[in-house]
């Protein structure tokens, strides 16, 4: 809006311009925020995608299956924290929530995240291997967890 006439109208202009740039700016922050949510989202779909469709596509014993259905499980899990997290980041904003942080494993969360993956990167010949000492970090527990699955 163009900030021209009497002092007044242009302090209105100014404040509604203001305002107008603020509301676009969180309109952005939004979309970028939905759009990581799909992509973190899309992690856990695909390893269950995946998983299930090798259950489908070989044939399996109970015992070969086992595992593979651990990582369904576990991927299942993830995406309800991940709806949690979700809420958890509404209550924060409002107000309604305080964040933890605390000291974390780093080498066996980097573990945890490597076994998601086992059973199927055995299957497209990916092999994980690692060399890691004792690491720790104060953070949430959580947050560290689902950078490691992206």
């Amino acid at each position: 809006m163009e900030e021209s006439g009497a002092k007044e109208i242009r302090e209105i202009c100014a404040s509604f311009n203001e305002l107008s740039e603020r509301l676009a700016e969180q309109k952005k922050s939004q979309l970028r925020f939905l759009a990581a949510v799909a992509h973190d989202l899309r992690n856990p779909l695909g390893a269950i995608k995946m998983s299930s469709q090798l259950l489908t596509d070989e044939n399996y014993s109970r015992t070969e299956a086992a595992p593979i259905i651990q990582i369904i499980a576990r991927q299942a899990e993830q995406l309800d924290r991940m709806v949690g997290d979700l809420l958890d980041s509404t209550r924060i904003e409002s107000g309604q929530l305080e964040i933890q942080p605390s000291t974390q494993d780093l080498v066996t969360l980097v573990e945890d995240s490597v076994g998601l993956y086992s059973s199927v990167s055995q299957v497209h010949k990916i092999e994980f291997s690692s060399q890691l000492s004792e690491v720790f970090a104060t953070a949430i527990q959580r947050g560290l967890a689902r950078f490691l699955a992206t």
